[in-house]
Order: structure tokens, then C-alpha cells, then sequence
């Protein structure tokens, strides 16, 4: 198998954690509740989903954009754009969002990720990446910021996330130094 299109650890574990939730425990148990003032839901509600087609679409998403995040920016990177997305945005929902009273799904680290990419891409190729990451950013906003029927998205959660990825994405590593001795 090519190695550039193999899903990294990181970004395999984040999935599987998604799916392991979804079909091992029991949705009340981890879902944010806001009645529920309890902590452990902060944190499980990102890996949690409502039901099955919520669940594929958000980990395909991931895959997709992580496998690319993950090998643009490293593991290391692609780690901490997931873990700070996830608290910055469960600690938002829970200190300001009243309005939200139950919430799922790892859809804001999924917006992380395009903010990542299109961040790092901007700064690497401004005049070639501009238009793909227009249009990626236009269908997945689409999808994440627009009511459809009865259903509400968490827009404010999905536009955190993006503007936390760019950040991280935007932020180049430090050059490394040949090691001693070597040419």
C-alpha cells in the first residue's frame, strides 16, 4: 500500500475511539446532557453520535481530513489540534452556549481540521490552494452552519474548531538541525 495514502495512528485512533463509543456504551451515558452537570460528558460528548448515519459521516470526514492533516503537520500537531478543539469547544458549550441542552458528535474537530489544512496550505501554496480550499470549506460550512428542517447545528462549536486549526496550521515548526557530523 502506498504510505501517503495509509491513515495514520492518530487519526485511525480518533476513529476507532468514535466507533468504540457508539457501539459500546450507551448514548445517554456519554452524550452532553445540560441537566446532567457531569464532567465525563464534557469530554465522552465529542466521541459520541446520535445515530448511525451521524456516525459515518463525521469519521469518514475525519479520515479523510485527518489522514491529510495528520500527514501535512505531523502526529504531534494533528494530536493537539483534536485535544485542544475538544476542550475548547465542550468547555464553550458548557460555560456559554445555554441554548444547546443536549450535544454529540466530533464534528468540530472535523472543521479543525479543514481550518488546519486550509491554514497550512495557504502558508505553503497561496495561489494553488486557494480554490480547493474554497470549495471544501463552502461544502462542509454548508453543511455545519445551515439549519435543515428541525435540526440545529452547533455552528458556534464548528467555527471554533476552524479558527483553532488555523491557527495550528498557519504556525510553522521550528527547523530542525542536520544532526552533529552529518553533512
Amino acid at each position: 500500500m502506498n504510505a501517503s495514502l495509509a491513515v495514520p495512528y492518530a487519526t485511525l485512533t480518533v476513529a476507532a475511539v468514535c466507533v468504540g463509543v457508539f457501539f459500546g456504551t450507551d448514548f445517554a451515558t456519554v452524550a452532553y446532557e445540560r441537566s446532567a452537570d457531569d464532567a465525563f460528558q464534557l469530554l465522552s460528548a465529542s466521541f459520541a453520535h446520535y445515530d448511525a448515519v451521524h456516525l459515518v459521516t463525521n469519521v469518514f470526514t475525519l479520515i479523510v481530513l485527518g489522514t491529510a492533516a495528520e500527514h501535512m503537520v505531523g502526529r504531534l500537531r494533528f494530536m493537539a489540534v483534536v485535544l485542544t478543539t475538544i476542550a475548547a469547544t465542550m468547555t464553550l458549550l458548557d460555560s456559554q452556549l445555554q441554548h444547546y441542552t443536549h450535544y454529540a458528535g466530533i464534528s468540530p474537530v472535523n472543521y479543525a481540521l479543514l481550518g488546519c489544512l486550509a491554514g497550512a496550505w495557504l502558508h505553503r501554496h497561496p495561489a494553488r490552494s486557494a480554490a480547493i480550499i474554497a470549495v471544501l470549506a463552502a461544502s462542509m460550512f454548508d453543511q455545519g452552519f445551515v439549519t435543515v428542517a428541525d435540526t440545529k447545528p452547533a455552528w458556534e462549536l464548528h467555527l471554533v474548531g476552524f479558527c483553532i486549526g488555523a491557527l495550528f496550521g498557519r504556525v510553522r515548526p521550528a527547523p530542525t538541525r542536520p544532526a552533529y557530523g552529518t553533512t
